[in-house]
């Protein structure tokens, strides 16, 4: 390690100096670009890629030659493995993958590297010393040099994170809506270009490295592959048992379900289905392409791992389930490294479940912890270090020192609704304290919301791939080179919106979180319509169909639907401008439109959020016939969009005839132990027919337990006793334990007063089966479609 750190201070002071080279000269090549006679990996891609943007900046006209046909004297530029730079001692065996090397000797500059990909990584270093990046699938930043001369430092390096992946959801969007290949090519170049090494699918498989190149699927909540549920039915010991006592398969493959890891029966077949799986690896793929990691963890959707008595007591004797979990790893990872010592065994140590490290066991050298933030009480908007985040850095700093080897699973603003927001002010902080704290590989959960995308969420995947490489670099510089060329004419205004939300975020005075993202305190009336008018007026300067026009309408997105969403608190403010709020809908969903289609696909709206994100803001409904004679200022109305399903406790959306909205949120648990009327959950406080709807750690909630229901399996109206009062929280919905769960938040005038957001409050529901309805031959259920809010006397 101490060589490696002088090293790098060798190559950092080397970097200082170099040697000047002619590129172009009056728009002219000044050198042809060699290649190996044979070239491997990407070493063709990259010397493409330098071809092309040379030429882009200095308007030359570069040609690629096999390096053999090079002539003697002349000045070129050798890309990948070539014999030039085998004479020059770059000892090719001694690097790693990913490791570039560039060096100039006389009038010749090699870019170099590893096999397959690190010359490529050497051609992007250098382009990007010019200025020159991949800034999206569609957008490159290429500066423009008529005459490009240079001292080029001589450098040998490779990315600060070995694994570094952004899971933006693009390769599914792409898939879904069947686009073009010429769309698909684009994005995977980006990808590359950016020194992204995961993947989503087969779609952006074309580069998968370290910790991110698992050759089995899933590729995570993987316990499954190892202890096939279907040995259940004989082996129900195999299996977690639950807090009534009872043996429970997982409910999906990848959900819902556990071992029973104190079981050493377990071990042994989870051992021998990992033995398996990498002789069948070694057996069909080329040495070059062996994984290295393969991935033991638990299912999602789980809060325990198994509530028997010999588990409970050696996670009571550990202090954490995380005991269990890695007494029952360990002991594969043992076995494992007597026959593959190469091999590491990745598993999740995050939650509730495993999050707290153990007191007394260890993981094994070759164990790779992959520890999660929690998305649903970490904060991203501000780094890490920040006061908000205390718990969660907290969190990451218990395992500095228990884990020989670090993965990072981190998140973003993935809250189903969108906001104007962005997590860019915390990407240097949480990237630079990920590499301090050791992590060898991350993993970002960032999944962009296809209709409605995030504020500028493609300048923080921009960032965050460059910064994923090196740390150090100034995101500030990036964010400059971004708006120059992403927005071009409009680049200083669109930089200007972007200030003021960075500056909203930083002075937001209260936690914000991945999952729920609650009223920011800057979108005020007056900011609103400020940027509805300007940003309009921006868009509009431009003629239909223009891309500066299309991009700067992307960026109107989350500030219409936001607008849209919460319109009775903005109506007023817009009312003195002379704008209907309600008119926006029209526009908001011809720029959905327009964003949807801006590439070219078969079906833009596959697997679209649309359909929900338009059911929250405009229901498209008939007023129930109960509610009627309520005026509009006084009658709220939530239904189905709002709802999320929870397949761990077997809740979903589904069609219903029988509600005149045409779904409902569904909770169907095939166990009978979960059903009746006025009966307490298993292992739970709650009953289940007790209903609450409640602001998220504040006062002013209410309450209802049924203790009969109507027999004729139908809807009906339920109120509750007392007034809801809302507040500028989180406000929930939820009954059955958790099954039945709503955000309303949205229902929150924040520009009112107490009495403004003082509520009664309604829920439709019907109860089916024969728990509920004695003789029924429906399945239990509880469905529930619509809620309300009314002020006012409404007949009961």
């Amino acid at each position: 390690m101490k060589n490696l750190c002088c090293l790098a201070v060798l190559i950092g002071s080397i970097c200082l100096y170099g040697v000047e080279f002619s590129f172009a000269e009056n728009g002219k090549a000044q050198c042809l670009i060699a290649l190996p006679d044979n070239p491997v990996g990407f070493d063709r891609d990259a010397a493409d890629d330098l071809r092309t943007y040379l030429g882009k900046m200095t308007g030359a006209e570069f040609t690629v030659l096999p390096e053999s046909e090079i002539p003697g004297g002349q000045s070129a530029i050798y890309v990948g493995q070539t014999k030039f730079a085998a004479a020059q001692n770059i000892l090719f065996d001694k690097l790693t993958a990913e490791e570039w090397i560039i060096r100039t000797e006389g009038n010749k500059l090699i870019l170099s590297g590893g096999n397959p990909i690190g010359s490529f990584y050497a051609v992007w270093r250098l382009l990007n010393q010019f200025g020159c990046y991949s800034l999206t699938w569609d957008q490159d930043a290429v500066p423009r040099y008529e005459t490009l001369m240079r001292d080029i430092p001589e450098e040998q390096n490779r990315p600060v994170f070995s694994g570094r992946f952004i899971y933006n959801r693009y390769p599914p969007i792409l898939r879904y809506t069947e686009a073009s290949e010429q769309v698909i090519q684009d994005y995977v170049k980006w990808k590359l270009r950016n020194g992204l090494n995961g993947r989503h699918n087969p779609l952006d498989s074309q580069w998968v490295y370290s910790a991110h190149y698992i050759s089995h699927f899933p590729s995570f909540h993987s316990l499954s592959l190892y202890v096939d549920p279907k040995l259940f039915g004989e082996h129900p010991e195999y299996f977690t048992m639950n807090e009534a006592g009872k043996r429970v398969a997982p409910r999906r493959f990848d959900y819902g379900g556990s071992l029973c890891m104190s079981n050493p029966k377990v071990a042994e077949i989870t051992l021998e289905s990992l033995r398996k799986m990498i002789r069948k690896d070694r057996e069909t793929l080329p040495k070059e392409k062996w994984p290295v990691v393969y991935d033991i963890s638990e299912l999602d959707g789980m809060t325990y791992i198994c509530k028997c008595p010999e588990c409970t007591a050696v996670a009571q004797e550990e202090g954490s389930n995380s005991g269990l979990l890695l007494r029952y790893i360990d002991s594969v990872a043992r076995e494992i490294r007597k026959e593959y010592p190469d091999i590491l065994i990745r598993t999740f140590c995050y939650g509730y479940n495993t999050g707290t490290p153990p007191k007394k066991v260890l993981p094994e050298p070759n164990v790779l912890i992959q520890l999660c933030d929690k998305y649903s009480i970490s904060d991203p908007f501000h780094p890490l270090s920040h006061p908000f985040n205390t718990d969660r850095l907290a969190y990451f700093e218990a395992w500095r020192g228990k884990a020989g080897r670090i993965m990072v699973w981190d998140y973003w603003n993935i809250s189903r609704e969108p906001h104007p927001d962005t997590v860019f002010d915390a990407l240097q902080s949480d990237l630079r304290y990920f590499r301090d704290l050791k992590a060898t590989d991350l993993f970002i959960e960032a999944a962009r919301n296809p209709d409605t995308p995030q504020s500028f969420i493609d300048l923080c995947y921009f960032t965050a791939s460059q910064l994923m490489m090196d740390p150090d670099k100034d995101p500030e510089k990036l964010a400059d080179i971004y708006f120059q060329y992403y927005f071009g004419p409009v680049a200083a205004p669109m930089r200007e919106l972007f200030e003021e939300i960075r500056k909203g975020v930083m002075q937001q005075p209260s936690r914000q979180t991945s999952g729920v993202t609650t009223h920011w305190c800057y979108l005020t009336p007056e900011f609103m319509v400020r940027h509805y008018v300007g940003l309009k007026k921006l868009a509009e300067s431009f003629p239909e169909g223009n891309i500066y026009r299309k991009r700067i309408n992307a960026e109107r997105l989350p500030f219409l639907w936001y607008t849209l969403v919460h319109r009775e608190s903005y109506r007023k403010a817009f009312k003195e401008q002379g704008i209907d709020v309600d008119s926006l809908i029209p526009e908001w969903r011809a720029l959905v439109d327009e964003h949807v289609r801006r590439f070219p696909s078969r079906k833009p709206y596959a697997r679209s959020n649309f359909q929900n994100a338009l059911m929250q803001v405009d229901p498209g409904v008939p007023r129930p016939e109960k509610f009627k004679s309520v005026p509009a200022e006084d009658f709220r109305l939530a239904v189905w969009s709002c709802f999320r399903e929870h397949p761990t406790f077997c809740s979903s959306i589904v069609d219903d005839p029988d509600s005149i909205v045409g779904k409902a949120l569904k909770s169907a648990n095939p166990d009978p132990d979960f059903h009746g009327v006025d009966k307490r959950l298993p292992g739970r406080d709650g009953k289940v027919t007790q209903f609450t709807w409640r602001n998220l750690k504040l006062s002013g909630g209410v309450q209802l337990l049924l203790k009969e229901v109507p027999q004729d399996e139908k809807y009906h109206w339920y109120r509750f006793p007392g007034k809801l009062e809302l507040k500028d929280n989180p406000s929930l919905f939820y009954g059955h334990g958790e099954a039945i769960y709503a955000n309303t938040g949205h229902l929150y005038d924040f520009t009112g007063d107490a009495e403004a957001n003082t509520w009664d409050a309604w829920f439709s529901a019907k109860f089916t089966g024969p728990a509920y309805v004695p003789g029924s031959t429906k399945k239990n259920a509880i469905f529930v479609d619509m809620l309300v809010l009314t002020r006012g006397n409404v007949e009961e």
